[in-house]
């Protein structure tokens, strides 16, 4: 996530689910909904090293 400028909230991140391999572009607050709830689509734990900073919004 380092050299895109902005806070983390205003990021678009790209997940990759580790247990189904999905992998969509989210927001900051979906991102940190992931954190606390795990994958949308297989519900397993996530973690940061599963979103990748991918440009500001």
């Amino acid at each position: 996530m380092t050299g895109i400028p902005g806070s983390a909230a205003d990021l678009i991140y790209r997940f990759t689910c580790p247990v189904c391999g999905s992998s969509p572009l989210v927001d900051g607050s979906v991102r940190e909904d992931m954190l606390n709830r795990g994958c949308y689509l297989c519900d397993s734990t996530v973690s940061e090293a599963d979103f990748e900073a991918v440009r500001h919004d």
